[in-house]
C-alpha cells in the first residue's frame, strides 16, 4: 500500500522528470480525497524546493444529504 513517504518519493521523481522535459508543465497533487496529504505535500515542497504548481483534492459524499449539498455548491 501507499504511505506518505512513498508518495512523496514518487511525487519528487515525477515532478523532476516532468520539469526536465518542459519547465512550463504544471505539476500538482496530491489528487487525494478529503484533503488527504495536502498539508504534508505543501510543507514538503516548501522544505525541499520540489516543483508544486497547484494543489488538487476532491470531496466524496458519505451520505445522500452530503451528496445533494455538494451538487448545490
Amino acid at each position: 500500500g501507499w504511505c506518505l513517504k512513498k508518495y512523496l518519493e514518487v511525487f519528487d521523481e515525477t515532478s523532476h522528470r516532468l520539469k526536465a522535459v518542459d519547465p512550463q508543465l504544471p505539476v500538482g497533487g496530491p489528487a487525494s480525497q478529503q484533503l488527504g496529504w495536502v498539508k504534508e505535500l505543501k510543507e514538503h515542497a516548501e522544505k525541499t524546493g520540489v516543483a508544486l504548481d497547484f494543489i488538487s483534492t476532491h470531496q466524496c459524499a458519505t451520505t445522500t444529504t452530503q451528496a445533494r449539498l455538494l451538487l448545490l455548491a
